[in-house]
């Protein structure tokens, strides 16, 4: 912080925000960064892990809330974003925020849809599925108009995965336009004279480019004054999976391989063939993970419990032999990262190759996270400041 770097973002439990909130105050008392100098963004909108724990523990789980997995809800509530706003401002030890976000509002929309089972745009329940998202958008964009008027918060805005400058065919999508017209609205409604939206977040990177489009994100903030913040600079999307576009080390294949075969060998001359056939399943499944995530979802969803389950029939457990069970089930997971990596620079080399990534080309003993840098440097000039 002291050498520089300015701005910080955060979302989740609050852990990050305690640990800038020792820092800042720690400079801040010895007078090497002013707090000025530092920009602080904070979001909400999930609620999971301690937090939601907690509110179940005192009954004050907000009524509209949404559920967008099994262990987390979504939502919008105007006293659960003051709440949210009060911890954050006490973990980062700091009077004001001077950005905040709700994060993925459109996880909220997408849990309407759900809740009513509409699956298909042709319904025609969406319309009122939508105008009952843009209330609730207008009622928090209500709560955080006030909050700036106390001065808790200096602006505020949205950090999306799915902005589109006007409102298209996919009912699950922000409309830019539509965000100025709330909060316009928003402001009206506490008096103030002007709105206080002043921040849009979205995704950019090699495999995920529409920001920087002529209709995009990024330039539809230039033109309305709105500061853009890129997430996801070295992660994207692609073909329905996450992909990173950063490589600590490379992948020994074959040492998998070998791996594998002794573990299984093991297992199966030990009298544990039943484990020996469910790690023999998941290396046949490796390659249908869509991302980490989802194979450490499935592992916990399904394949621990079921191992679990497995290893109580046993009168006798080998714990060494567990013991390398679960270490090839790390060694798996860095063999999904690798897979999807080696993906990623197949795509991205044709991209480069067909001219689509510009006029940039990719050095060839250059990283794929250096030149995914390097690519978003040159395609945000002078389009996310406005």
């Amino acid at each position: 912080m002291a050498r520089g770097f300015k701005r910080y973002c955060f979302r989740g439990d609050g852990r990050s925000e305690q640990l800038i909130g020792e820092v800042l105050e720690k400079l801040l008392a010895e007078s090497k960064v002013s707090r000025e100098e530092i920009h602080i963004v904070s979001k909400a909108g999930y609620l999971e892990g301690f937090e939601l724990r907690n509110l179940q523990q005192q009954n004050r789980i907000p009524e509209n809330a949404v559920p967008f997995s099994t262990e987390g809800l979504y939502s919008l509530d105007p006293e659960f974003l003051k709440s949210q706003i009060s911890s954050s401002l006490q973990r980062l030890r700091t009077d004001y925020v001077d950005y905040y976000l709700l994060q993925n509002p459109e996880v909220l929309l997408e849990g309407l849809l759900v809740l009513d089972d509409i699956t298909t745009k042709e319904d025609t329940r969406i319309q009122a599925k939508q105008d009952q998202f843009a209330k609730q958008l207008e009622d928090a964009f209500v709560v955080l108009e006030n909050q700036c008027r106390t001065g808790r918060i200096r602006g505020y805005g949205i950090s999306s995965n799915v902005f589109v400058e006007t409102s298209n065919d996919n009912p699950i999508s922000i409309a830019c336009d539509q965000l100025l017209s709330l909060a316009k609205s928003a402001a009206d409604r506490v008096g103030a004279e002007t709105h206080h939206f002043k921040m849009i977040q979205t995704p950019a990177n090699l495999l995920e480019r529409s920001a920087f489009d002529s209709n995009g994100a990024a330039n539809w903030a230039k033109r309305n004054g709105i500061r853009i913040g890129i997430t996801r600079p070295f992660n994207a999307y692609s073909n329905a999976r996450s992909c990173s576009m950063r490589l600590t080390r490379a992948f020994p294949v074959t040492a998998y391989e070998l791996e594998l075969e002794k573990i299984l060998q093991n297992l199966n001359d030990n009298g544990m063939e039943d484990l020996a056939a469910v790690l023999k399943q998941c290396d046949s499944m490796k390659g249908e993970f869509l991302s980490i995530v989802d194979f450490q979802n499935t592992m916990s969803g399904s394949i621990m419990p079921y191992i679990t389950e497995l290893l109580k029939q046993k009168q006798e457990i080998n714990a060494v032999l567990v013991s390398e069970a679960n270490g090839f089930f790390d060694t798996l997971q860095n063999w999904i990262a690798y897979n999807r990596y080696e993906a990623v620079v197949e795509e991205v080399g044709l991209l480069e190759s067909v001219g689509a990534l510009g006029a940039l080309e990719w050095g060839k003993d250059e990283s794929l996270h250096h030149f995914a840098l390097r690519w978003l440097l040159v395609s945000a000039h002078d389009k996310t400041r406005p």
